[in-house]
């Protein structure tokens, strides 16, 4: 009791001048022992909130990447799907619309990206170009693995009794994920080729970069096209991307036959050659 009450003598006459400390019960013991043991704890604990509370972000921190909490991440599941809920047939399908329309949002973002990726220059906007190839190859490995919640989920649609309307709706929609996938696959591709030759410091020529980012263009425009057509309905869209389909390949074919005539004409680098 000696170490109490010194520590609290002078605090409390601050705010009680009355108070005095020295005052014993007729048993021998201290009347204010309860009050003065009580007090010290809770100054102490106090003082020990103010001085640490501004450290507690940077314990947190640590703890999460080092030891974790053994939860699911955002990296576990991807979807809004919920496998166990009871819905009819129209209702799941609605939702799994819903999440190939988000994917097909990713994938527009994935085209943005690898253009700026092709085109940002190192210096000043090596941050920017970094940050764009990241998300591309990120979002690439989720949609992959979007395409697997969803083609399981309709897969366990398509097991139950279903009309064949729906059966035909669930078809179609795997159909969708499963080129929506390829697609973000074909980009990620584009960009390890794109990443391949910076590697080896070779440059595109100007006219093979304006040939090269020409036809990004055509296929961000198709892909817009068939968006549009996805979320208004069809109507006659089928027929107008299946055309629109055509002509790009045919100007494929028309840039690669450049691209034979430009190797036989001149000294072209073999990585670009394969490339």
């Amino acid at each position: 009791m000696n170490i109490y009450l010194p520590a609290l003598t002078e605090g409390w006459k601050l705010f009680f001048p009355d108070f005095d400390p020295s005052l014993v019960n007729p048993d021998g013991t201290y009347k204010y022992m309860t009050s003065a043991i009580a007090s010290v704890h809770s100054v102490f604990n106090i003082i020990n909130t103010v001085m640490f509370i501004g450290f507690i972000p940077f314990f947190a921190n640590f703890l999460e990447k080092h030891i974790g909490d053994g939860k699911k991440t955002d990296r576990d599941h991807f979807t809004h799907l919920e496998f166990k809920e009871k819905a009819t047939p129209f209702t799941a399908i609605e939702r799994t619309r819903q999440e190939i329309l988000r994917t097909d949002k990713h994938v527009k973002n994935m085209l943005t990206e690898l253009k700026l990726a092709l085109t940002l220059k190192k210096k000043p906007n090596k941050k920017e170009r970094e940050k764009a190839i990241k998300y591309v190859f990120d979002r690439e490995e989720i949609i992959d693995d979007v395409q697997k919640e969803i083609t399981s989920f309709l897969t366990t649609i398509l097991s139950d009794q279903i009309s064949s309307e729906t059966a035909k709706e669930c078809r179609m929609q795997l159909r969708l994920i499963d080129e929506y996938e390829s697609v973000s696959d074909d980009i990620v591709d584009v960009l390890k080729l794109h990443l391949r030759l910076r590697n080896h410091a070779i440059k595109l020529s100007k006219a093979q970069r304006n040939e090269l980012l020409g036809l990004h263009d055509v296929v961000t425009a198709y892909f817009d096209q068939v968006h549009a057509g996805l979320v208004n309905g069809q109507g006659d869209y089928l027929n107008s991307i299946r055309k629109r389909s055509n002509e790009i390949n045919e100007e494929v074919r028309t840039l690669r036959d450049t691209h034979w005539q430009r190797l036989s004409e001149e000294q072209v680098e073999p990585l670009i050659s394969t490339t």
